[in-house]
């Protein structure tokens, strides 16, 4: 499910689970839609993956790479050394998060004394979206290391003709993307649902009773 500026978009593997979606989100608030205590309340939910935040950088806001980030900032392959050497560096939960693995874009490195510390980049998606993918090795965070290379990314996918995203569930992510001058205008949730489609409604009867 997405939500941006109040409007909601949802998808369901099969016409059954839509239809008991779409009842659910009718009852709910715009910015209740994306929150799986307000969702779990009128359908059940077996896994879930989100909130995240999505941000969008204006066309207008071009982010400056810090000129006191600590390292040499590259820009090369994406499917090259410095990169696969950051990939093996960091947690394989690290790195399936980052989306780093799909960049379609050059990858922005920064290395401190030869060795690549923070990386990003973005894929391609519809509608000239550049989703923004940002990795730092762990020990290596801080000294807005993540900052200069998302800066980099940004620009890049700017001079493109893209439309920069950003997608985060932690706060400092968050944090991060709002310092580079991302305005957050919506959320993301994924959720599985379980066979048993109903829950009672908040007046204690069944959706749609």
């Amino acid at each position: 499910m997405l939500t941006i500026a109040g409007a909601t978009v949802a998808t369901a593997p099969d016409a059954g689970r839509a239809d008991a979606l779409a009842r659910a989100l009718d009852r709910l608030a715009p910015e209740e839609r994306t929150a799986p205590s307000a969702l779990g309340e009128h359908v059940v939910l077996e896994e879930v993956l989100g909130p995240a935040r999505l941000a969008y950088l204006p066309s207008q806001h071009r982010p400056v790479v810090p000129l006191d980030a600590a390292g040499e900032l590259v820009a090369v392959p994406a499917r090259s050394a410095p990169v696969a050497a950051l990939l093996d560096a960091c947690p394989a939960e690290d790195v399936a998060e980052s989306g780093v693995r799909d960049l379609d874009s050059p990858a922005f490195v920064l290395a401190v004394d030869g060795r690549p510390v923070a990386v990003a980049g973005y894929e391609r998606w519809p509608s000239g979206v550049a989703h923004l993918c940002v990795l730092t090795r762990p020990g290596a965070r801080g000294a807005r290391r993540a900052r200069a290379v998302a800066a980099a990314a940004a620009a890049h996918a700017l001079d493109a003709g893209l439309l920069p995203q950003w997608r985060a569930r932690p706060e400092a992510s968050v944090r991060l993307a709002r310092a580079l001058g991302f305005v957050v205008l919506g959320q993301q949730l994924s959720v599985r649902t379980g066979r048993e489609q109903h829950r009672a409604g908040r007046d204690g009867r069944p959706p749609g009773a």
